[in-house]
Order: structure tokens, then C-alpha cells, then sequence
């Protein structure tokens, strides 16, 4: 292979060059963050009445993630935060996250216009996001291709997903669709078992 350049590690410190993630990935990443580096496995269906999920932690020290966290809680409820327009301002639903653009290909115009330009040349958006910011239990990761800035198009995105699962699972209507995620595990489960 070809010698890593010293240019190229700044370049992967910000998300650039040859990072690649997928959504999952980082909505996964930003949930081990949030609960202080317990490892996590993504799932649509609830745990099962003594179903064991202890997977350990990851090494993390605890002030840097600290200082992550408050820096993703100032990009949507601090007023010079990238996507302050997306906070949620009901405290108990405040939520934080970070922006990110990917770039499709290089433009020499700084700051030009995403929407002047044709769809398919235009960044992508990305947000990633926890909430609440107090005691987290919601991980979100919104990728929008050629949407153009994370700020203005992935993370109001990000902003009405945590906003209706916390009013969601704060509700009635919370026992309802566990009851449902029960119901469609246990046939899941039968499919399994008679498959």
C-alpha cells in the first residue's frame, strides 16, 4: 500500500478523507458516547424478559467525553451553535448533537449556494444526536444525500425524530407501541423457531 501522509491525519480528525461511515455506525457511536461508553447493540425490537445485554464498555476517558458532550449540547441550545435553529427549547426534550457536511466533490467557491448548483454535485448532510441532554436514552443519525449543510437540512430532521420519540414514549400511547414491538417479537421469534 501507499505511505499514511502526516496531512492525511488531520484530514480523518475531522470526518474527512478516508473516514467511512455508515448511519448506523455513527448513530451507534454517538449512543456509546451518550451512556458513558457502554458497549450497545442496534435494535428495532424491545428486550425480552430476561434477555442478558451486558456487552462491557469501551475505553473512554471520561472528561474528553465529557467535553463532547458539552460541545454537542451548545450546537443546538447555545444561540452560536451550527444548528441552534434546531434545538428544542421544552427543557425536559432538549437534545444535542453535531452537524456535518460530506462533500460530493470539490467546490472552489467557499460557501457557495448548494441549491444553485445540480442535485447530484451537492454535499450531503449529515446530524448525530442524543437526547435528552440530561440522563440520555435516544441515539439519532440523519444522512440526507445532496441534502447540502447538516445544519439546515439533516438536523431539523434529527430535531422532529427526537422530539416525537420522547413525547412518545412519555405518553400512554408508549404502552401501546411496546405491546406492539412485543407482539411482533414474539412472532418473529415463532417464524425462527419454525423456520
Amino acid at each position: 500500500g501507499l505511505p499514511w501522509n502526516p496531512g492525511e491525519t488531520i484530514n480523518a480528525s475531522i470526518g474527512q478523507g478516508d473516514v467511512i461511515a455508515s448511519p448506523l455506525q455513527m448513530a451507534v457511536m454517538i449512543a456509546r458516547m451518550a451512556n458513558g461508553g457502554k458497549k450497545i447493540t442496534p435494535r428495532i425490537l424491545p428486550v425480552q424478559q430476561g434477555e442478558k445485554l451486558d456487552h462491557g464498555f469501551i475505553n473512554l476517558d471520561a472528561l474528553h467525553v465529557k467535553e463532547m458532550m458539552a460541545g454537542m449540547d451548545m450546537v443546538t441550545n447555545n444561540p452560536r451553535g451550527t444548528a441552534y435553529a434546531s434545538g428544542i427549547r421544552e427543557e425536559e426534550f432538549m437534545f444535542g448533537g453535531k452537524t456535518g457536511t460530506s462533500q460530493v466533490r470539490r467546490i472552489t467557491v467557499r460557501g457557495q449556494n448548494q441549491n444553485l448548483i445540480p442535485w447530484k454535485y451537492r454535499h450531503h448532510a449529515w446530524f448525530v444526536g442524543y437526547a435528552p441532554t440530561i440522563k440520555p436514552r435516544y441515539a439519532v443519525s440523519v444522512l440526507i444525500e445532496h441534502g447540502g449543510g447538516g445544519s439546515s437540512a439533516a438536523a431539523p430532521v434529527a430535531r422532529d425524530v427526537m422530539l416525537q420519540t420522547q413525547q412518545l414514549m412519555q405518553t400512554p400511547v408508549s404502552k401501546k407501541v411496546r405491546e406492539y414491538f412485543e407482539e411482533l417479537h414474539e412472532h418473529v421469534r415463532e417464524g425462527h423457531d419454525h423456520g
